[in-house]
């Protein structure tokens, strides 16, 4: 019998455990026997039964890692990084891959400036801030930061609200804005249309955890960061598994950097004012018109290419061949987990030479090839009940 501790109130939650169902339909049979009140609730967990052969636990307080502890030596994985010197294995998703992808997002769709809207106090919030802080960090840039703790969190009070939208109102224009979680994304959405405030015109919104329920929630979609919670549920299965067939884990944490956004309307302005940029911005970004080099962009274009280039650089913080690759590869991972075409077909479509170059360049962006993100992406899909399509 394996025991699930895990809040399946939050998305993430609930993505973990699909994960590790799906390991145990795969590898199993398992016996799940998953907590299913709110674990928050410490009264909730119920001490009486059998002892598992097993435990997975998302271990965010105290009380739940000393329940734990009366398991004895039994195997457990732990879903999450928050309380230090534990004695078991984790598998965490990666706060730092995840603030790049966020960041990534927002400087590519052109906004100028990256803020961070999140929670003090709360350990997931600040992972997550210190990485938007490093990878703006990497690109000589700085973060604008409003991270204060409600004192009725989740729930936010006046106070705070209106602290939250004078923060609002004092960004500049074309900034985007990171939140820690896609409630704290909601917060803001919900201040900007309170104020006013264009989204996603004069600031850009993302989220994290892809939560869909409270990505529609708003005036505006939020586009948010999947942070790839599936993929951690299944590796702290399959972690778990091979520990109780005597191969305990050699590391004490596993990172897992399968993030992927999911853009929706929060972000889906150009807010570039140079006319010949924007232009190239939609050609790069239509899916239909996609050059294949800069200089069949440049051909269309009524510029050279020398003072296209320092005008795209100026507008955009990046060279034009930066944006046409990261363009390419978001094309590439929608096709990839969205249909079931060729990796030949989606070079092709894609506009690589040979289906070699794209299966180099993804595996060095990505880390892995094409044929394996496919693979645990379409798995992960599938889990949440989202079809692909050929």
């Amino acid at each position: 019998m394996i025991r699930l501790l895990i809040d399946t109130t939050s998305a993430d939650g609930r993505q973990e455990v699909r994960g590790i169902s799906r390991y145990a339909r795969e590898y199993g049979p398992w016996d799940l026997h998953l907590e299913s009140r709110k674990l928050l609730l410490e009264q909730s967990l119920d001490d009486t039964g059998p002892t598992p052969d097993g435990v997975i636990a998302r271990i965010t307080y105290q009380s739940l890692a000393d329940r734990c502890h009366r398991f004895g030596s039994v195997p457990i994985v732990n879903l999450a990084e928050v309380i230090p010197d534990l004695p078991w294995p984790i598998v965490a998703t990666d706060a730092d891959a995840i603030a790049e992808i966020a960041v990534d997002h927002l400087l590519t769709r052109g906004y100028r400036q990256v803020a961070f809207c999140g929670y003090n106090q709360l350990n997931f919030s600040q992972d997550r801030r210190r990485g938007v802080v490093k990878s703006l960090d990497r690109r000589g840039m700085s973060a604008t930061i409003f991270d204060e703790k409600p004192a009725a969190w989740p729930r936010v009070d006046a106070h705070e609200q209106a602290r939250l939208t004078d923060w609002l109102r004092s960004l500049p224009p074309a900034t985007g804005v990171v939140c820690c979680n896609d409630w704290r994304g909601l917060d803001v959405l919900q201040a900007c249309a309170r104020e006013r405030i264009d989204v996603p015109g004069r600031l850009g919104v993302v989220g994290i955890d892809d939560d869909e329920v409270v990505a529609d929630a708003a005036h505006v979609a939020l586009t948010s960061v999947d942070i790839g919670s599936f993929a951690a549920g299944y590796e702290a299965a399959s972690l778990l598994d091979a520990w109780m067939r005597g191969r305990p884990p050699s590391e004490p944490i596993k990172r897992i950097s399968q993030g992927r956004l999911n853009e929706r309307d929060s972000t889906s302005a150009l807010p570039i004012d140079d006319p010949i940029v924007h232009e190239a911005l939609l050609a790069m970004r239509n899916a239909a018109s996609m050059p294949a080099s800069i200089e069949e962009l440049v051909d269309g274009l009524p510029i050279s290419r020398r003072p296209f280039e320092k005008r795209f650089r100026a507008a955009t913080g990046r060279s034009p061949y930066e944006e046409l690759l990261a363009c390419r590869l978001r094309e590439v991972e929608r096709l990839l987990i969205e249909t079931d075409l060729p990796i030949a077909e989606i070079a092709e479509r894609t506009r690589y030479a040979y289906p070699h170059h794209l299966a180099v360049t993804f595996k060095r962006t990505h880390g892995c090839t094409p044929t394996r993100y496919r693979r645990d992406r379409q798995a992960s899909r599938t889990a949440r009940g989202l079809e692909h399509r050929g």
